[in-house]
């Protein structure tokens, strides 16, 4: 699900010009232009030690002095408000970290939460458009995350 949001960020961005499959898509640790620097789970350092300072997804926008602290989760179904509700207090130092050391206008925190069984989670839709993303990339993102279910399911039976 990572994966698909962050190929969806790259494109978006300019950062990479070609669509791949989900499960080719090899996301590089660092990638940036002149408008854009955009991480895949890099450790970001702060001037002050700071609990959780790797999420999946971080893209700074130059211009704009914006950036999204980007978490991507996949609960069961009974802990998906709580697990809306822990991404944002998790990131909550690093957000202000990175707006102290970058000199930043606003810092977002932005759960990505789909679960298990493919249920999507109420601020989905308004945190994808958020990051300027097109709707339809939550479906996309929904098949990955029920196929990997499924994956670890198949794994499970097989070798149980």
């Amino acid at each position: 699900m990572a994966k698909v949001y962050h190929q969806a960020i790259a494109i978006r961005t300019g950062l990479i010009l070609t669509s791949r499959k989900p499960y080719e898509y090899v996301p590089k640790a660092v990638m940036e232009n002149e408008n854009y620097r955009l991480y895949w789970d890099t450790l970001m350092e702060t001037d002050r030690p700071v609990a959780h300072n790797r999420p999946d997804i971080v893209i700074f926008d130059k211009v704009k002095k914006e950036t999204n602290i980007i978490d991507v989760t996949v609960p069961a179904d009974d802990n998906i408000s709580r697990a809306y509700t822990e991404k944002i207090t998790k990131y909550e130092d690093l957000a202000f970290e990175l707006k102290k050391i970058y000199n930043l206008r606003k810092v977002y925190i932005i759960p990505l939460i789909i679960t298990t069984n493919g249920l999507v989670e109420t601020h989905l839709g308004e945190n994808t458009a958020l990051l300027g993303l097109d709707q339809d990339i939550i479906s996309t993102a929904q098949k990955e995350v029920v196929l990997w279910t499924t994956r670890i399911v198949r794994k499970f039976l097989v070798n149980g």
